[in-house]
C-alpha cells in the first residue's frame, strides 16, 4: 500500500492573472481568493439528494456578491462502475471503474459511486436563501448548497450550488482547456503539456505553456533505481542486473474521459518489471492517472507491499528481498538554469554540476520539492512510511548516478545525463512505489514561501460543511453531515476522529484495515446534533496495539456514510 498523500487531492497555480472565471475583487480574505488551484471532488453521502438524478440535468453554479449575479462554473460528474477484477495475485476484488470506456459503461444516474469534480477557485460567496438561477424548471426541484470551508477558519468558506434542469441551454465553460490525444497518448492543456510513454506508462514529456513558462520540455524521465533479490520459480533473480523497475502497458486496455472539462482520467492495464524478470499477468493492475488544471497523480495498484506479495504467491514461486530503492525526477538539459528547494536546501542551480546538498528528511517521510525557473515550476510532494530515508540529488550533464556505492555496476537511464535529478532513497523499504502527485505551475511559482503555502493546503485541503437542500417555497432546508477528519495524521499513540452531525442520529464507528476486514469499534451510540470527537489508540477490539500501516475509520448511520484514512506509524 502507498501511503501517499495526494488522496488529499489539492492542486495549485499562482498569481492573479489566472483568475479568469472570477470577476474582479480585492479580498483576499475569500477562500476561493486564497486556494485558486485546489481541485474538489465530492461523492458518497455529501451529494445524496441528487441520487437517481440524470448527469445531464445536473448544473453546478457560483453566486457573486459584487454583480449580484450566478456565474455556471466549470465541472464534470465523473461516473464509476462497481465492478470484479479477477488478479492472480490477489484473487477476485470488487473494485470501482471510471466509466471511460466501452468497457465499463454505466446508466447515466448520478448514485452513491459517482464523482463531481470541479475546481475551489471556481467556487463563490454564499447565495441569499431566495435568490434563484434564471430558470424555470430549476426552481421546481431543490437546489444543493455546497460550503467548503478552512479547518482553521470556519468563517473562510466559499460556495458553490447545484441545480437541477433539463431547459439550460448555457455550455459549460471550459477556461482550462483539456485534450487527450490517444495516439500519441499525450495530454494538452492551457497551462501544461505532458506526454506518457506507451510501452512503460510513465511521464515522459513536461512543458509549461507561455505566457507562463517558455513552453520547452523540462524532463526527461521518472527514475526507479532497485537493488535486492526475487525468488521466482525457485531461481534467484538479482534485482539489479538492470537496476530498475517499471511498468509495462498492456494493449488490451486503455481508457480515458472523452470530454474532460476539470479532470482527465487516464487508466491502464500494466504490470511490473523487476530487473529483466517481468512479472507478466501475476502482478496485474489498472493503473488511474488524474490530471488536474494544475496537477497530476497516479494512485492506486502501483504500490506493491512485500509482505502481502510474499503471501499471496506459493512457497517458493515469488519471493522479494528489497535492500534499497531509490524514486526520482529527473530534468532535461532544457531545465539549466532552474533552483531547486526541499525543507532543507534552498535553491540549488540546475546547471550540470555536480552540488553539496542536505540529504536530511523529516521522520515519518512527508517532503515537498520545487524546482522553478523561468521555464515554469514543477513541485512535488510525496509522503513515505519508511523512516530509513535520505533526499537524494544529481545534477551532473556527464551523467551517471549520485548512489554509485548502492548501486554498483549500476548505470545511467533515460537520456544518459543528471539535470536537477531529485527524489528519495530508501533502506529495507517494505514496498515497491511509483505513484507520484507532480504540480505544473507558472514561472511566478518561484520562492520557499510559496511552495511551503501549497504543500500546508495539500497537507490540510479545505474541508466540506453544511450541504443544504433548499426549494423556492423552502427556506429553512436540511443540513447533512461533515466530513469526518482526524489529527494528527499520520499519528502513533492516538489520533482523535472528528465529525459534525446536524441532526439526532444513531451512529456505529469502527476501524477497518485495507483489506476490508473490521479490527476494531470505537463506538456505537446515538449521537446529539453538534461536534463529536472520539480517540482511536491505534489498537484491535482485544486491546492489542495493531502494526504500522493504513486503516479506514467509518462513520455510519441510516443516513449518512463518511470515511477517513488513518496512517498509523509505530
Amino acid at each position: 500500500m502507498h501511503y501517499h498523500r495526494m488522496k488529499l487531492l489539492a492542486a495549485v497555480v499562482l498569481s492573479g492573472v489566472l483568475l479568469l472565471s472570477h470577476p474582479a475583487s480585492a479580498d483576499a480574505s475569500k477562500l476561493y481568493r486564497e486556494r485558486l488551484y485546489e481541485p474538489v471532488v465530492l461523492k458518497q453521502s455529501l451529494l445524496q439528494s441528487f441520487y437517481g438524478v440524470p448527469v445531464g440535468e445536473m448544473y453546478l453554479y457560483a453566486w457573486s456578491d459584487s454583480t449580484q449575479s450566478w456565474r455556471l462554473m466549470p465541472f464534470q460528474v465523473d461516473e464509476r462502475v462497481v465492478m470484479a477484477e479477477p488478479n492472480p495475485l490477489f484473487g477476485t476484488k470488487v473494485r470501482i471503474f471510471y466509466a471511460i470506456s466501452d468497457l465499463t459503461p454505466d446508466d447515466g444516474l448520478f448514485d452513491a459511486d459517482d464523482e463531481l469534480a470541479f475546481m475551489l477557485r471556481d467556487m463563490g460567496d454564499q447565495a441569499p436563501g431566495k435568490r434563484w438561477i434564471d430558470n424555470d424548471e430549476a426552481k421546481k426541484f431543490e437546489r444543493l448548497e455546497i460550503r467548503l470551508y478552512d479547518r482553521h477558519d470556519y468563517d473562510k468558506a466559499a460556495f458553490a450550488y447545484l441545480f437541477r434542469s433539463t431547459t439550460i441551454t448555457e455550455a459549460v465553460p471550459t477556461p482550462y482547456e483539456f485534450r487527450y490525444f490517444p495516439e500519441k497518448d499525450s495530454l494538452s492543456s492551457r497551462y501544461y503539456n505532458v506526454a506518457i510513454d506507451k510501452e512503460f506508462g510513465i511521464l515522459k514529456t513536461i512543458q509549461i505553456n507561455p505566457p507562463f513558462g517558455t513552453g520547452v520540455d523540462i524532463f526527461d524521465r521518472q527514475k526507479i533505481m532497485i537493488n535486492g533479490t526475487a525468488l521466482i520459480s525457485g531461481f534467484n533473480v538479482p534485482l539489479n542486473s538492470r537496476n530498475e523497475y517499471y511498468l509495462k502497458v498492456y494493449p488490451d486496455y486503455l481508457g480515458y474521459t472523452k470530454k474532460p472539462v476539470v479532470r482527465l482520467v487516464r487508466e491502464t492495464h500494466q504490470t511490473v518489471r523487476l530487473g529483466d524478470e517481468e512479472l507478466e499477468q501475476k502482478v496485474a493492475f489498472y493503473v488511474p492517472i488524474k490530471f488536474y488544471p494544475f496537477c497530476g497523480s497516479l494512485e492506486g495498484g502501483v504500490a506493491l507491499d512485500v509482505e502481502s506479495i510474499n503471501e499471496q504467491f506459493p512457497e517458493g514461486e515469488l519471493k522479494l528481498f528489497l535492500n534499497n530503492i531509490r524514486q526520482s525526477w529527473d530534468l532535461s538539459p532544457k531545465a539549466h538554469g532552474m533552483r531547486l528547494y526541499s525543507t532543507y536546501n534552498d535553491g540549488l542551480l540546475i546547471d550540470g554540476i555536480p552540488d553539496t546538498y542536505n540529504k536530511r528528511l523529516d521522520k515519518p517521510v512527508s517532503e515537498w520539492i520545487l524546482a522553478t525557473g523561468a521555464q515554469g515550476a514543477l513541485f512535488s510532494v510525496t509522503a513515505y512510511p519508511d523512516t530509513v530515508a535520505e533526499f537524494y540529488y544529481h545534477d551532473n550533464s556527464a551523467g551517471g548516478i549520485g548512489d554509485a556505492a548502492i548501486f554498483k555496476g549500476a548505470k545511467d537511464t533515460g537520456d544518459m545525463m543528471s539535470w536537477g535529478d531529485h527524489g528519495f532513497s530508501m533502506n529495507k523499504p517494505n514496498s515497491l512505489q511509483l505513484a507520484f502527485l507532480m504540480y505544473f505551475l507558472p514561472a511566478g511559482f518561484n520562492d520557499r514561501a510559496k511552495a511551503e503555502a501549497l504543500y500546508h493546503h495539500i497537507l490540510e485541503p479545505a474541508l466540506p460543511a453544511t450541504f443544504t437542500g433548499v426549494t423556492v417555497h423552502e427556506r429553512s432546508g436540511i443540513a447533512d453531515h461533515r466530513l469526518l477528519y482526524n489529527y494528527p495524521n499520520p499519528f502513533n499513540a492516538g489520533t482523535r476522529l472528528t465529525f459534525e452531525t446536524a441532526r439526532p442520529e444513531r451512529l456505529h464507528c469502527a476501524i477497518y484495515a485495507v483489506n476490508g476486514r473490521r479490527v476494531a469499534v470505537v463506538a456505537e451510540r446515538h449521537f446529539s446534533a453538534g461536534r463529536h470527537e472520539l480517540v482511536w489508540e491505534g489498537r484491535d477490539q482485544a486491546g492489542d496495539a495493531l502494526p504500522s500501516g493504513v486503516y479506514i475509520a467509518v462513520v455510519q448511520g441510516a443516513s449518512v456514510r463518511m470515511e477517513r484514512k488513518l496512517l498509523l506509524l509505530r
